[in-house]
């Protein structure tokens, strides 16, 4: 085999790279939230596919990916989505702090030129630049249900958060017929911030007043309240 020349080499070289080195990278324009979805709007002019990357972390390998075990998933985009230059993410994201990446393919019929060994310029290629996206917690609704079994002289007393996705202690508070104050703590067992989380106390009416005013807190701030018939 005869020896390649250091200018050979060179060239050999600029010419496996010519590819994409003049290629423009897919942009990545807007991110906004629809109700913890995604909607990203983009320009890629002339590209055969896009993919999205989602990660939990900025961190990226030496070809420019994510690293996989930061990766929380990747979703190729549809002709109409590229046409369009926006693509709205189907899943709801919990809420934190992700990164966002585009990575193009030029069209190779449109794009290469093969007189001049390289892609049209105007033809998007590669990785986007790193995008951030903060998804904050949603608003928490509290509402109250009670059971009155009045049989055995108790009550169920309901508490829902709505959504809720961690676990959050509650404390219910009420006075007794001897104007005793008297506090029950408890956990809302919240696992999702796409559905309720609910929980229910007993207590007693026989040491209640006629009346009660029951207070429920989270975190020190009242949440609900109810005063009701439990006698």
């Amino acid at each position: 085999m005869r020896p390649i020349s250091a200018l050979g080499a060179v060239c050999f070289v600029a010419l496996a790279l010519a590819g994409t080195a003049d290629a423009v990278a897919p942009t990545i324009q807007k991110i906004t939230l629809q109700n913890r979805h995604p909607l990203i709007t983009f320009t890629a002019p002339r590209t055969r596919s896009v993919t999205v990357y989602l990660a939990s972390r900025p961190d990226r390998a030496s070809d420019g990916s994510f690293l996989e075990e930061n990766l929380v998933d990747l979703e190729g985009l549809t002709v109409e989505e590229i046409q369009n230059g926006r693509w709205l993410y189907s899943k709801q994201l919990e809420p934190g702090t992700y990164y966002v990446l585009l990575d193009a393919s030029p069209d190779f019929t449109s794009c290469w030129n093969a007189s001049a060994g390289a892609y049209d310029p105007a033809c998007a290629d590669g990785f986007s630049d790193l995008a951030k996206l903060v998804v904050p917690r949603p608003a928490v609704h509290y509402s109250t249900a009670v059971t009155s079994l009045l049989f055995i002289k108790r009550l169920e007393l309901k508490l829902v958060a709505s959504p809720l996705g961690v676990r959050t202690p509650y404390t219910l508070c009420f006075h007794t017929k001897a104007k005793a104050r008297r506090c029950i703590h408890h956990v809302l067992a919240g696992a999702s911030w796409s559905s309720p989380a609910a929980d229910i106390l007993e207590v007693s009416t026989k040491a209640l007043a006629a009346r009660t005013t029951f207070v429920w807190t989270v975190a020190g701030k009242v949440v609900a309240r109810r005063t009701l018939k439990t006698q």
